[in-house]
């Protein structure tokens, strides 16, 4: 197996799967101006991630999660303590993902040298490898290097990954008593925080509503069996306040609108999504029970799969043969 294969299998595991335990602020650059922090602990702990556990085995993703493990020598939910994302801006090679759990570094170091590409760099006290993804030989270099025996770091910026070194070392200034970063909320599992949102998501048509945003943050959470989702963005001004809740209102009534007749639980559970604008900032809050929110959720999507199963078209059946008329005697 190559080093490709751990790169993307990685990218996967913390882009979508992965929550981790509780942020330490002294483990993010005091220039980032975006952090994404997760709790995997806390979240298995919950009904929500019980369930999609549980969802896990019915669809029989946890065998290839035992295989996974087999292979890489760690399992993608329970071996891993920690997550932190964070970076400047939108530049890919100002971001760095900080991954905390249980490894076994030898077997991942031999898998990793086994990559054509692979280069490896002293930085102090530490070996920084690099590598391409062979399955994309014209992507970026990849930089990974571990400290201690149990935190890996990954990003595309040599400099990037050397500079969150120096910041878990105490070399560099880090994001503690910065206030990008707030006090954990009791319950959550899965915080964002950004500064200069406009400029981040400037360009990107689907992220229009937030282009005049200055400050974001969102948390998920779970408390005494009811999953919650709080949230605000600020803006420049009242009226771009205004605007943005406008946008978010428009978008919550479509939802509604489109899931009222064939999924009316669906539509009731969106309604539960309280958003306001006030002065300069839009706050949103969502709170619904979790067991009952994953039925909903996973009877939506059965409907769901009715429906587009219902519009696709047809196989026309073929015609009997039509009997030739016999010729005249």
């Amino acid at each position: 197996m190559k080093t490709a294969r751990l790169a993307m299998a990685l990218a996967m595991v913390l882009a979508a799967t992965t929550f981790a335990a509780p942020l330490n602020k002294a483990t993010v650059s005091s220039k980032a101006d975006w952090v994404l922090h997760a709790d995997t602990e806390a979240f298995l702990k919950t009904k929500l991630g019980q369930a999609i556990r549980a969802e896990l085995t019915a669809q029989g993703l946890e065998q290839k999660l035992a295989e996974f493990k087999a292979i890489f020598s760690f399992h993608p939910l329970d071996d891993i303590k920690n997550i932190t994302i964070y970076g400047q801006g939108k530049e890919q090679t100002k971001g760095v993902v900080l991954v905390q759990g249980n490894f076994d570094q030898a077997k991942l170091d031999s898998m990793v040298r086994m990559n054509a590409t692979f280069k490896s760099a002293e930085y102090g006290k530490y070996a920084v490898d690099s590598w391409i993804d062979d399955k994309n030989p014209n992507g970026p270099r990849i930089f990974g290097v571990w400290h201690g025996t149990d935190r890996l770091l990954l990003s595309q910026g040599e400099d990037t990954i050397k500079t969150a070194l120096d910041v878990l070392d105490g070399k560099a200034d880090s994001a503690a008593g910065k206030t990008l970063i707030g006090e954990p909320v009791k319950g959550a599992f899965l915080t964002i925080t950004a500064e200069k949102v406009g400029e981040i998501v400037k360009g990107d048509q689907n992220a229009a509503v937030f282009q005049q945003a200055e400050r974001l943050t969102l948390t998920l959470g779970e408390k005494e069996g009811r999953c919650f989702i709080t949230g605000a963005l600020a803006t420049k001004s009242k009226d771009e306040a205004t605007t943005i809740n406008q946008a978010l209102q428009g978008m919550l009534a479509f939802v509604k609108l489109a899931t009222m007749e064939k999924m009316p639980k669906v539509a009731e559970i969106a309604n539960a999504m309280k958003i306001i604008a006030e002065n300069e900032s839009v706050g949103l809050h969502f709170e619904w029970d979790s067991a009952d929110l994953i039925a909903t959720l996973k009877e939506a999507g059965d409907i769901k799969k009715q429906l587009d199963a219902a519009q696709q078209p047809q196989p026309q059946q073929p015609q009997p043969a039509q009997a030739q008329p016999k010729p005249a005697q």
